[in-house]
């Protein structure tokens, strides 16, 4: 088989050709990313969200930038997704054209496994780590799934589904420090027949030109944000939780640390706005005002067929896997557990000596 490589290929040059993807899917690949690289230096991830994905369900943006503002190498917009992975009650529900072979029923996040697993695609060299795969939101609740003895109390205020994952076919990887752009658009065997590797070639190709075409047409109303009006009454900003309520709550949770029920507890509220602005809008600006390692907007829909959006600006890490290795990062204000009462005194007084702790 040649080598799956994209380290040397030219400028607006396709990887790969006809002979090498029959290769790659003779050899089991059902997914194989079919691309080009462009240059691509006056135009901004943003510029490309909206040229190419135009806020369409299934799409997304994922973004990075260090502490400083200084952005990350590279930027991944989801253009297009065949399927949307719903949850409906803990259970598996599509949108969309499901492949031939991945379960179609079953516990959601099963079901996202196996989906996976039967849609192998190849590592290529050169090609940033996100070609294809399932993107999108996982909610705390979906704990269940692995502790399934974790009861449900908290009421459900959203309506939102615990899990939306996107199939995504194609999608655009900005290249900050080469100035370039790699257009990527997946050629999945759909049916997982051989019979059907040539359609899925030619429908990979058009996208990858359709792609190009979109990615020069300039997007529709570009300055439409605004400085913020002060004359103008501003919508007001509703608290679900009454402030008595979560002193409370802190209340209990620093009784369940000293119990030893627990070693830490997030306590949320959660707050509501109603605004006029475009969801992407509000990403544009965040960004902007907050930019963090993890960035992200995403576009979906849920298993009532509404739509919805999620924007994000993390600073930290949950957890990481690289190639079956899985990290984790303790978040601010955490340190191990000692091994006898008197180091559990001294990790908690280094706690209390921190100043950034003591402005939490």
């Amino acid at each position: 088989m040649s080598e799956c490589s994209v380290e040397h290929l030219k400028w607006g040059a396709t990887w790969p050709s006809r002979e090498q993807f029959h290769e790659l899917a003779d050899a089991g690949y059902r997914v194989v990313p079919i691309v080009r690289r462009l240059l691509a230096d006056s135009l901004t991830p943003v510029g490309f969200y909206e040229r190419l994905a135009g806020g369409r369900s299934g799409t997304f943006i994922l973004e990075s930038a260090e502490y400083g503002g200084t952005w990350s190498r590279y930027s991944f917009i989801g253009v297009n997704s065949m399927a949307q992975l719903r949850s409906n009650n803990g259970q598996a529900d599509w949108l969309g054209k499901v492949p031939v072979g991945v379960p179609t029923e079953g516990d959601v996040i099963e079901v996202a496994h196996a989906a996976l697993k039967a849609l192998k695609a190849p590592h290529v060299a050169g090609l940033p780590n996100l070609t294809s795969g399932l993107v999108g939101t996982v909610g705390w609740d979906a704990i269940r799934h692995w502790e399934p003895t974790l009861r449900a109390e908290a009421p459900d205020e959203t309506g939102q589904p615990e899990t939306v994952l996107a199939l995504a076919t194609d999608i655009a990887v900005v290249d900050h420090i080469s100035g370039s752009v790699w257009l990527i658009a997946n050629a999945v065997n759909v049916d997982n027949k051989s019979t059907r590797a040539d359609a899925a070639y030619n429908e990979a190709v058009a996208r990858l030109d359709q792609m190009q075409r979109d990615a020069a047409t300039p997007a529709p109303d570009e300055f439409r944000v605004n400085i913020l009006d002060e004359t103008v009454a501003q919508p007001e900003l509703r608290f679900r939780t009454e402030k008595s309520h979560y002193e409370q709550a802190v209340e209990r949770a620093k009784q369940h640390i000293v119990d030893g029920d627990v070693f830490q507890v997030v306590i949320s509220q959660r707050l509501d706005i109603d605004s006029p602005a475009d969801p992407f809008d509000v990403y544009r600006v965040l960004r902007t005002l907050n930019p963090s390692p993890y960035m992200y907007f995403m576009a979906l829909t849920d298993a009532q067929g509404r739509d919805f959006n999620v924007i994000g600006s993390s600073p930290e890490t949950l957890i990481k896997v690289d190639n079956g290795h899985a990290m984790t990062f303790p978040i601010a204000g955490s340190r191990p557990r000692g091994a006898t009462p008197e180091e559990d005194e001294k990790f908690a007084k280094e706690l209390l000596a921190d100043p950034k702790e003591r402005r939490r």
